[in-house]
């Protein structure tokens, strides 16, 4: 289930699935959380994964004019 959190006026999006220790998935550059759907799947039997949408990127907010790899 997307969830939301506050960043500089706006939001970032991220889901939370799964019990015990965590485990934070990054996507990369022009991509999203959603990448990760399967991983997640198979990993949230075992641990808490928390999939994140960068700035810009997937659900969440743009913060700027553009969003580059630096």
């Amino acid at each position: 289930m997307q969830q939301f959190i506050g960043f500089r006026n706006g939001r970032i999006g991220y889901t939370v699935t799964g019990r015990g220790r965590a485990v934070i998935l990054l996507h990369g550059f022009l991509g999203s959380s959603e990448i990760w759907e399967s991983t997640a799947a198979n990993l949230s039997k075992s641990y808490k994964v928390v999939c994140i949408d960068l700035p810009g990127h997937g659900r969440s907010d743009c913060f700027g004019y553009a969003h580059s790899m630096e």
